[in-house]
């Protein structure tokens, strides 16, 4: 590992510091200020992430490698975040949520995750915990450890390339979720119109995360093909979708015909809106991602 460039340690934001210090968000205030019970619960995880935040930092600069910092929530909500290969590690701290932030901002450069709270945060991709993160970075920053990669998706809508690419997931669907997603699929030279709540295609790596709790099928996460599924297909008399559960590697067109629809990547943050006849396309990314898992 190149230590002459910097680490970046993306981190989270508990509620507290989001919706209280920064936003102030008044109704959030308002019952944080009238329940001791949950105003003191916020302010034990706002200190404990600060002290988390802190102990890591202390440990990176401790190893002579300079560190620079971001926040894994403030990342999340940019819609095109710029790909950085100016750092030689990324480390999240935080859960999932914090890690999906990190792989977003990378291209190259490769993640290891730590779990800020073991028990109370999932961590499925996060190597260490408050606990062991000292001895799993000595090892990263010493090549004794080497990272995993893990697939990433890209979604093309009318043939660009859009921002960032998906670690877990990527969701289709109408903007209202009351609404009923119409749209045509296109696979193998079969097409299907079909009407549902919309349609989700994961990655191995995601495949036990939203597109399990629709009915999908865990993958091995070495695999290299995604996952797509129909959620709530709306089913009338006599009509059955044949293509509304699909593993690929290619070939995959979805033509938006819902006048108010969008792609949402990784959660809900990062959305691509869609207008009527706009054409998304899945596809497997140049750049996987770098891992230490």
């Amino acid at each position: 590992m190149d230590l002459n460039k910097p680490v970046l340690l993306v981190t989270k934001k508990t509620f507290y510091e989001r919706y209280g210090l920064d936003l102030k968000n008044r109704h959030f205030i308002s019952r944080m200020q009238g329940d001791p019970g949950i105003r003191e619960q916020l302010h034990k995880e706002y200190e404990e992430n600060l002290e988390a935040i802190a102990h890591v930092e202390r440990f990176i600069r401790g190893q002579g490698v300079a560190i620079e910092m971001d926040s894994g929530v403030e990342c999340l909500s940019r819609s095109d975040i710029p790909v950085d290969d100016r750092f030689s590690l990324v480390v999240s701290l935080g859960g999932d949520g914090t890690l999906l932030a990190a792989s977003h901002m990378v291209g190259k450069a490769p993640v290891v995750g730590i779990n800020s709270r073991p028990g109370k945060s999932v961590g499925y991709f996060c190597k260490a915990s408050m606990d062991d993160f000292p001895s799993v970075l000595e090892e990263v920053f010493s090549g004794r450890f080497q990272p995993a990669s893990l697939m990433r998706m890209d979604v093309l809508v009318n043939g660009q390339r859009m921002r960032p690419p998906a670690l877990n997931d990527v969701l289709y669907s109408a903007v209202n979720p009351a609404a009923t997603t119409v749209n045509l699929l296109s696979f193998e030279g079969h097409e299907e119109v079909q009407k549902s709540a919309g349609i989700w295609v994961s990655t191995p790596a995601g495949s036990t995360g939203g597109i399990a709790s629709g009915g999908g099928d865990p993958m091995d996460v070495g695999s290299h093909q995604m996952q797509l599924l129909v959620r709530e297909p709306y089913r009338a008399k006599n009509l059955e979708y044949k293509l509304d559960h699909l593993f690929f590697k290619e070939g995959c067109g979805i033509t938006n015909l819902t006048p108010e629809a969008a792609v949402y990547v990784d959660g809900a943050r990062i959305v691509h809106p869609l207008v009527y006849g706009d054409i998304v396309q899945p596809v497997v990314s140049a750049t996987p991602l770098s891992i230490y898992l």
